[in-house]
């Protein structure tokens, strides 16, 4: 996945520099784990001259050159990363180093603790502590700081010397330095000026009424002697956003741009931002620039960004700024892409976590053993307690970096502080948690039993400190015995004075010696070795005699023994005393003999310089039959020249080889220090854009030094003339560096760096080509090239024919536009990534617009109108829609006249819209003659809605009188039913039971009208029941009076279920249905419903019901 980068920092001309002298580096520190008084090895460059601090304890130099140091590991060793000091800077190790003391610990309940001392401080609130050699005597002193101290007879920083006399028993302390009552919040320690002695960093409290800024003191110590420059203290200023005044939290000390000096991160304590100092001191002379802001976005204002950590995730020697809000349930990480010039990181505020309730502390630690450090985080309130951790998943140095999900151990309520270290020796990195439960004074200890890579499970046990709230805690050893204590400071309330506590760990070495049983020659120095501890005094015994008896040796007290002095066959064993602490080791057996010296060989190494990645041979100078050949990181060999492929820092360190001839003894042991030369570091980090964008580059670079040359490489393959510190990438690929080192000729091509070139993303513009004035338009984008892997923006705009541009508020695939003028518009539509920067097309459309046109209504039939007339009425053809006020949607209409409802005169309108869009209404005015008065009239009774019901006479009916009024030149139609066609007064002969009559009339308007009436004759009157059985009584046939008069009329019968099962038509006599079926059978007793039909008068249908009897 590519990260996208925009760079904070200090941005300056260049991003690369030619230093002059080399700054150190260390690329491996091995092994990681080791016990005190053990030989590490340190590989990496520049390291001549230099001093090796464990922590800020000083390790004791074994050998040092340009590419190598073996150091022997101090007592006051804590876990965290190796610094490398000399007179070019201070080099600091990506990994982590885990002291340990080989412990022998057999359950989980045994842990290794005995009794706990608490050392009254004398001071008020005590909040934080740390752990220093301050003095350079080989012991952790500890400073205190109270943070709600406003009692100036108090002090709020106390530097405490450790004043342990022996190893091994109660740690002692003594007050030896105040620096003020000004409230303090968290110390830490670090070599600024690169003297190799651990400066003093102070934040101040919020709680004072002063500026709360940050305090650095210069260490003038000499051993036993504690002192600081305090009279010339550096006060480092927060960077402040308005006029708020951001108070500070806790500290992160490291070398972020590996350009020799440990810069200063500060977190806040009320505010979602965190200030980066980089260093510029020198030696005896404190100075920073001016703080780097970093704000967190995610974070609300009034959000502190409290918990703090420096780690390097990704194994790149560029370490992450790790933080997590206090209370609050977010952790985060800045990426680091400095180089030597400037402290950059990207804007990829990336979030770990937002599952948590309150993160209240965070610290890092290898906890799987994997190479990459985990997230460790203290989670909880006065309700819950858990220990969280988020496994590092990184798979490779300098990939993306990857932090799984969390996990969670449960722990006592309102957990807090946190410590890592080996309590218990078994070589795995330990988590101590301080607890703030009410009246608790018990702390949590995690112990790792995690057994494989991306295993995480642990051991918990409690350890009573004897004081409440114990809140912040530090893993170190107090009493030079090798092995950690714990340290924690109570939480007291104000006016009560605080004490630290101190858990002294007692737990015991049983010692192991190697070699489990080896031969040497008489005479040949030869060591047995012990598991080293620091502070011990090791008994040696020796046999003879195969173990019947055992004499002591006194000629060393120390973890190995020369047993060159001794013949034949012998066993030897050793008591490991410090302390209350004496075990004893299992025997060993070696056999000394005086057949065959092979004598002492010369190691040989070809080629004699062995660069980075290539390969080389040990050999040895003498012939032998046999070779035992031993070296870093467990090799071991019988070859008589074994070879090593791809030379890296971990084959780098001290290789041992013993020779021996068949049916010999082994000769003396020889040894050579093997160096890789691996030159300076060649991180490459990207001052542009991981992902940008066509037709731009992205400027890689790395950190150059005098006596090197380089070459980029994309996808392996060089580049021709790209020489220099940075190089503008315009192509999609990996790129790498390749570094000569002039004097050796050395090439080493460090981890590449991965970008992508952008496509910019192309979308059409859908919507109209031609619109209306003033009317909006809905314009749309569709992809037409664009990369799904990002987000796209869009800003929308027009300009019209006169050249004014409006910008648009619509930021989505649409927007609505509304033109204020004719002519040629042209929509524009700029579209980009969020996530690549200056990576955006500009789309336009033509759109043209046009004002509302004047329409008429055509009246080719004129404009006066008769009732009965159509009078036609158009508008143009080629319109895109019509609405005329009597509903019809064609572009032409007959407009018709409601002869009751209509006015004279009458208006038309009809609303269109043209295919730009365009709409209006048009309207035309008719003379509308809607009602002529020509009418029928009947003595019979009233014409209603067109129709006279005939009422049913007393006798048979024959004629019907009409009348016609209204007008004048009558004619009644049909004429052979009419006594008089052309007459007022008429009579009608009707045929049928529905005759309709029609009455021609000129009115007063000259209009011609014809009016009708509908004669219905509905006297048919059917009988409700009958019984057909045959019996005499009542009727046996459903009669309807009058049936034979029904012309071209049908009955239909149904049943209750509505099927019809009868019908019947042209009736001879009263009788219509003798109720029988379609199939002549019976139709049983119950309700039938009869209806009429008739062809020749379909108004007349009457209904209804019949029962049958039987």
């Amino acid at each position: 996945m590519m990260k996208i980068f925009s760079v904070f920092g200090l941005f300056l001309l260049a991003f690369s520099h030619v230093y002059g002298q080399t700054v150190p580096y260390i690329s491996s520190v091995s092994p990681l784990t080791a016990t005190p008084t053990e030989i590490v090895t340190i590989a990496g460059s520049s390291l001549n001259g230099s001093e090796v601090f464990f922590g800020t304890a000083k390790g004791n130099i074994i050998s040092n050159s340009d590419g190598l140091i073996e150091v022997e590991v101090p007592s006051a060793a804590s876990y965290g990363p190796v610094s490398v000091h000399n007179s070019n800077g201070v080099a600091v190790s990506s990994s982590y180093f885990l002291p340990n003391w080989g412990g022998n610990i057999s359950t989980a309940t045994d842990y290794p603790f005995g009794t706990v001392n608490n050392i009254a401080v004398g001071e008020q609130y005590i909040y934080d502590l740390c752990l220093c050699d301050f003095d350079d005597d080989g012991k952790n002193d500890f400073v205190v700081a109270s943070k709600e101290n406003l009692d100036a007879t108090f002090a709020s920083r106390v530097i405490y010397r450790n004043t342990t006399a022996t190893p091994g028993t109660v740690p002692s302390f003594t007050k030896v330095l105040s620096l003020g009552a000004q409230p303090a919040f968290h110390v830490d320690c670090g070599d600024f000026d690169g003297d190799g002695k651990p400066d003093l960093v102070v934040t101040q409290s919020a709680e004072g009424s002063e500026a709360r800024n940050v305090e650095i003191y210069l260490n003038t110590s000499t051993p036993g002697n504690i002192s600081f420059d305090t009279g010339n203290a550096l006060e480092l200023v927060l960077n402040r956003r308005d006029t708020l005044i951001r108070p500070p939290a806790e500290i992160g000390i490291d070398d972020l741009n590996q350009d020799g000096k440990l810069d200063l991160v500060i977190s806040n304590d009320q505010y979602n931002d965190i200030d980066v100092f980089k260093n510029t001191s020198t030696i005896g002379s404190l100075s920073f620039e001016n703080p780097i802001l970093l704000k967190f976005n995610e974070l609300a204002e009034g959000e502190a960004a409290r918990g703090l950590k420096i780690a390097d995730l990704n194994n790149d020697d560029l370490p992450e700024v790790i933080v997590s809000s206090f209370g609050k349930s977010d952790v985060f990480y800045f990426d680091n892409i400095s180089t030597t010039d400037a402290i950059n990181f990207n804007t990829g505020l990336r979030l770990i976590s937002t599952e948590a309730d309150q993160i209240q502390a965070i610290e890092v630690a290898d906890l799987d053993s994997d190479g990459f450090m985990d997230i460790i985080a203290s989670d909880g309130t006065t309700n819950h307690g858990e220990l969280i951790i988020f496994p590092n998943n990184t798979t490779a140095a300098g990939s993306d970096i990857v932090i799984g999900s969390r996990l969670e151990f449960e722990s006592k309520l309102f957990p807090f502080g946190i410590s890592a270290g080996d309590i218990n020796g078994d070589g795995k990195i330990d988590i101590a948690m301080g607890i703030l439960e009410a009246g608790e004074t018990n702390i949590d200890l995690f112990f790792n039993s995690s057994s494989a890579e991306g295993s995480f499970t642990f051991e918990k046990q409690s350890i009573d400190m004897g004081l409440i709230n114990n809140r912040n805690l530090e893993i170190g050893d107090l009493n030079m015995d090798g092995k950690p204590d714990i340290a924690a400071v109570s939480k007291s309330s104000i006016g009560t004075l605080s004490e630290i506590s101190i858990a002294d760990n007692s737990g015991c070495l049983t010692p192991i010696i190697n070699p489990v049983t080896s031969s040497y020659c008489t005479g040949v120095e030869f060591f047995v070795t012990a598991s080293p501890a620091t502070g011990t005094t090791f008994n040696w015994e020796v046999s003879t005699d195969n173990g019947a008896s055992f004499s002591a040796d006194g000629s060393s007290i120390s973890n190995s023994l020369d047993i060159s002095g001794y013949n034949g066959d012998l066993q030897v064993r050793v008591t490991a005393a410090i302390g209350t602490c004496s075990n004893l080791s299992e025997v060993t057996n070696v056999n000394s003999s005086n057949s065959g010296d092979p004598g002492t060989p010369n190691i040989i190494v070809t080629p004699t310089t062995v660069c980075l990645g290539s390969d080389f041979t040990l050999s040895s100078s003498l012939v032998a039959d046999n070779y035992i050949w031993t070296g870093p990181n467990d090799f071991n060999s019988t070859d008589a020249a074994p070879s090593f492929e791809n030379a890296n820092s971990m084959l780098a360190g001290t290789y041992y080889l013993t020779i021996a001839n068949t049916g010999g003894c082994n000769g003396q042991i020889t040894s050579k220090i093997i160096e890789i030369d691996l030159g300076p570091p060649s991180t490459i980090v990207n001052n542009g854009n991981d992902d940008f964008c066509e037709g731009l580059t992205t400027e890689l670079a790395i950190s150059t030094y005098d006596g090197f040359t380089y070459q980029w490489n994309l996808n392996g393959i060089p580049i021709s003339g790209a020489t220099a510190g940075t190089y503008q990438a315009s192509t999609t690929g990996t790129y790498s560096v390749s570094t000569t080192e002039t004097a050796t000729s050395c090439v080493a091509t460090g981890t590449s760096y991965s970008v992508t070139q952008i496509t910019k993303p192309t979308f059409i513009i859908e919507g109209v080509s031609a619109t209306c004035v003033g009317l909006d338009r809905i314009f749309e984008a569709t992809p037409d090239n664009t990369n799904s892997d990002f987000t796209n923006t869009y800003s929308w705009s027009f300009t019209n024919s006169s050249g004014t541009t409006t910008d648009s508020t619509s930021l989505t695939t649409t927007d609505t536009l509304s033109f204020s003028e004719a002519g040629n518009a042209t929509v524009k539509l700029t579209t980009g990534y969020e996530e690549v920067i200056d990576c955006e097309s500009l789309i336009t459309k033509t759109v043209v617009v046009t004002t509302v046109p004047t329409l008429i209504i055509d009246t080719p039939d004129g404009i006066e109108k008769c009732p009965s007339d159509s009078l036609l009425l158009e508008l143009p053809n080629d319109l895109a829609s019509y609405f005329w006020s009597d509903s019809s949607t064609n572009y032409n209409t007959y407009g018709q006249i409601d002869p009751y409802t209509d006015s004279n005169p009458k208006v038309y309108t009809a609303t269109w819209t043209d295919s730009a869009g365009c709409s209006d209404t048009s309207s035309v005015t008719i003379n509308n003659y809607y009602d002529s008065n020509v009418a029928i009239t009947s003595s019979l009774g009233d014409i209603i809605e067109g129709t006279l019901t005939v009422p049913e006479p007393t006798g048979f009916l024959t004629t019907i009188p009409l009348t016609a009024s209204g007008g004048s030149n009558y004619l009644w139609e049909p004429t052979n039913i009419v006594s008089d066609s052309n007459g007022i007064d008429v009579k009608i002969y009707p045929k049928t039971i529905n005759d309709v009559i029609s009455l021609t009339g000129s009115d007063a308007n000259n209009c011609n009208e014809t009016v009708t009436v509908n004669l219905l004759i509905d006297y048919v009157a059917p009988r409700k029941s009958f019984s057909p059985n045959g019996d005499g009584f009542g009727f046996d046939c459903w009669e309807i009076r009058n049936a034979p008069d029904m012309i071209d009329c049908t009955i239909y019968i149904f049943n209750e279920l509505g099927k019809e099962i009868w019908s019947g038509s042209e009736f001879v006599d009263d009788c219509i249905w003798d109720g029988n079926t379609y199939s002549s059978s019976e139709a049983p007793e119950g309700i039938y419903y009869y209806t009429i039909a008739c062809d020749a008068t379909p108004v007349f249908q009457p209904t209804g019901a019949i029962l049958l009897a039987r």
